[in-house]
């Protein structure tokens, strides 16, 4: 049977990497024999960086090379530094699959097995050297609808391009022109509304750790991919199954002003013993002067049994704080085994509580809360349980569950909460912004969202009313292109007391325009401290 070199390398935050990268063999994930998998993988360490986004990099050499050649050819692309900083990757290095020169049949094969083989990719880096180049440049590039992005060094152009997708490029080398102008000509049409689908060209005489760290910085640490129309995302496909994966802004905290700070505290004792909490920081820039009581707190909460940092990294929310100059923190809520502990209602509003006293420019009027999935039916179970701590809550792909009880957390039973919102009714106010795509076969546009919408107009007062009831619905196009279906249920002083978003052919996970649309939702929204009391800023 014919083979292939396939290299490749988990790491994290916890793996001490020395000056060249070691690749140790993968029992844990058997393929054809053609394809040879090592990795080295420990994803259990939660400081920097969120794992799922983080790049992966496919590597085809130039020409035949031996295990410990791809090493080295790995340490020559100085990746060690940036595979410590963002963690959770995986290193793959590709040689012909004949043992001489790349086939565009044999090799593309390689390439598409082990593709389906993880099946779930969101930045995919996929770099060409010479030949490597040449074959990328020629095979890949045209397909290249889940790669996030390209980087070609010193391949010749593609003599027949067969395929027309669009993909963020880097050139480099004597022929580099050339070879950019398919690239060019390909994304021309979608570049025109995508800024993020640019080609960069460097003719430049340069090694080949300063064209990695060039591209690094210009164009590969910029972007990543999300697949989610007319499906969910993280359940993975086929190549070429979903088309172009949508490019997204990669957040580096750095350049958006936003300093990244981990907390493991313990707020409580619960049965004579510490509960340690984890919760993450994203401070902006614009705070250090701050006033005091000026500044606005988004609380964000991941989705069933994610990973802390799954919305920070992912929902766009840290982005529009940099911009906005609010503050979000991303709080452990659900805990992790051995590791942190369980908060439930109780502990989200000790962490808020922590984050005022560490805090004094957070202004304790202006307390925000969302989240996906699962983290949705705890923003809207703690919109009824603390509805004197937030301004307003918010619900993206999650609602209200139906009588029982959830994964055992008592705060989310149903029965409780439509007891509670009935029991306030009329007395309490809490505003209320629900987002999901239609599209979304993990918690349906249907009944469990609409059953949130229903607990909330008993909360406010007003009368309890399904879909296509909202006033001024209309329609929004975003920066994607996308629509979205937005519309509102009015209090008795015809304020939006509730909107509902509905993203057209969006699966179960984040849609980042709509964290726009949620936020400038909560800015009409504020809340007393003091009486409570909540209080309409509309603009």
């Amino acid at each position: 049977m014919k083979k292939i070199l396939a290299l490749a390398v988990f790491l994290a935050a916890s793996l001490c990497l020395q000056a060249q990268i070691k690749f140790t063999p993968n029992p844990a994930m058997p393929l054809p024999d053609n394809i040879k998998l090592y990795y080295n993988s420990s994803l259990a360490d939660y400081t920097g960086r969120f794992p799922h986004m983080q790049p992966v990099w496919f590597i085809w050499a130039d020409g035949p090379c031996t295990a410990g050649e791809a090493e080295t050819l790995v340490d020559r692309m100085g990746l060690n530094s940036t595979l410590k900083d963002y963690v959770g990757m995986m290193v793959v290095v590709f040689s012909p699959v004949n043992g001489k020169d790349y086939s565009k049949k044999e090799d593309f094969e390689a390439y598409k097995t082990l593709f389906e083989k993880i099946r779930v990719f969101t930045n995919l880096k996929v770099v060409g050297i010479g030949k490597g180049a040449t074959f990328v440049n020629e095979c890949i590039a045209p397909v290249a609808s889940e790669v996030a992005d390209i980087l070609s060094i010193d391949g010749k152009p593609a003599k027949k391009i067969e395929g027309t997708a669009t993909v963020p490029a880097y050139i480099a080398g004597k022929q580099a022109k050339k070879v950019a102008k398919a690239y060019i000509a390909r994304n021309k049409e979608k570049a025109k509304e995508e800024p993020l689908l640019q080609v960069i060209v460097n003719t430049e005489k340069a090694s080949l750790g300063e064209i990695v760290a060039d591209a690094w910085e210009r164009l590969l640490s910029r972007n990543y991919r999300c697949s989610n129309l007319g499906h969910t995302g993280y359940m993975g496909g086929l190549l070429g199954q979903y088309g172009d994966y949508e490019l997204e802004p990669y957040p580096v905290w750095e350049r958006l002003g936003l300093e990244q700070i981990m907390v493991e505290k313990s707020l409580f004792k619960h049965n004579g013993k510490e509960e340690k909490y984890l919760w993450y920081e994203y401070v902006p820039a614009s705070m250090k002067d701050a006033p005091n009581h000026s500044i606005p707190l988004v609380i964000l909460l991941h989705g069933h049994n994610n990973d802390p940092r799954t919305q920070a990294e992912t929902s766009g929310f840290p982005e529009l704080g940099a911009q906005e100059g609010f503050m979000v923190a991303e709080l452990e809520w659900q805990g992790k085994s051995g590791l942190y502990d369980y908060m439930g209602d109780h502990g989200i509003e000790a962490v808020v509580l922590e984050l005022l006293k560490k805090y004094p420019q957070l202004d304790p009027s202006r307390i925000y809360a969302e989240g996906l999935s699962a983290g949705g039916f705890t923003a809207t179970a703690i919109g009824i349980t603390k509805s004197h701590l937030f301004a307003a809550v918010g619900a993206h792909s999650g609602g209200l569950f139906n009588d029982e009880f959830f994964l055992g957390f008592p705060f989310m039973n149903p029965a409780s909460l439509k007891a509670q919102a009935a029991q306030k009714a009329g007395k309490v106010q809490m505003p209320y912004f629900s987002i999901t795509g239609t599209a979304d076969e993990v918690v349906p546009y249907g009944p469990l969202i609409w059953g949130a919408w229903n607990l909330y107009q008993v909360l406010n007062g007003i009368p309890v009313e399904g879909p296509g009831t909202q006033k001024g619905l209309r329609s929004i196009e975003t920066s994607k292109n996308h629509a979205m279906e937005v519309g509102d249920f009015l209090n008795a002083s015809g304020q939006p007391v509730i909107r509902t978003v509905a993203v057209e052919n969006f699966g179960h996970w984040n849609f980042v325009p709509g964290a726009r649309e949620m936020w400038e939702f909560f800015k009409l929204w504020a809340r007393d401290p003091k009486t409570g009391e909540s209080i309409y800023k509309g603009l």
